[in-house]
């Protein structure tokens, strides 16, 4: 694993967005397909596996943001720890209201008055999903990287959206979110125009799973990670 300092981990933030992990209330389009019983138990792998595989590296300070935010204390998230991720709600709007809430209030609970020169609440900030299992620590800090020397960063997915967005903050805050088609084949391109007249960059293409075809794909590569389709 590649060096880092102190500050580096609690300069740094990534926010996992999740769901309540109820029957019926995620991943509905793969619901359709395989049903909800298996949708379900996809959505409770694959997010468990991605905030314990995420949290644990000390590069970053990990959060997940829940929705709904009556859902923040059920038992299936982590528990409390000093090391575990911190918890935060989602709050309301649509996606790109949520998502911009995440890149302006993360951090600001746990900023420290400027310590070394390093105000510890004014770091970059990384926001993901839970639909693409593959998500590894490299991606997320490779987007990191990149994003030292740009003021935004997005990460396309197969379907016509992203997989993650990001924003360094400083010296200034982007809304990425205007007027934005979303869950549609536009979601990308939307957004795209928003980050016209900022420094960005993007990084590598992965793919979500949201159908049938998709999950067989994944499922067959990986059937420690998901379900079979008959489990109950």
């Amino acid at each position: 694993m590649p060096t880092y300092t102190s500050n580096q981990s609690t300069n740094q933030h990534l926010v996992i967005m999740v769901k309540e992990p109820r029957l019926g209330k995620v991943k509905t389009r793969l619901s359709k397909d395989i049903g909800e019983v298996a949708a379900t138990a996809f959505y409770r792998r694959t997010t468990n596996h991605i905030i314990a595989r995420l949290s644990k590296d000390p590069r970053w300070q990990t959060h997940i943001a829940i929705a709904p935010d009556t859902a923040i204390n059920l038992p299936f998230w982590p528990k409390q720890t000093s090391r575990s991720p911190k918890r935060s709600t989602q709050g309301f709007g649509d996606l790109g209201d949520r998502m911009h809430t995440q890149f302006k209030k993360i951090g600001q609970f746990n900023s420290h008055p400027k310590h070394n020169g390093i105000n510890h609440g004014q770091g970059p900030v990384l926001i993901i999903g839970t639909d693409i299992p593959e998500i590894t620590a490299t991606h997320i800090a490779t987007a990191f990287k990149q994003l030292r020397n740009k003021e935004a960063l997005i990460g396309p997915s197969g379907d016509g959206g992203y997989w993650i967005i990001g924003q360094k903050r400083s010296p200034k805050l982007i809304n990425l979110f205007k007027n934005i088609r979303w869950s549609t084949e536009h979601t990308l391109g939307d957004t795209m125009i928003n980050f016209a007249s900022q420094k960005w960059a993007t990084t590598e293409t992965l793919s979500d799973v949201d159908n049938g075809p998709e999950y067989k794909t994944l499922n067959h590569f990986s059937r420690r990670l998901i379900p079979p389709q008959n489990e109950e």
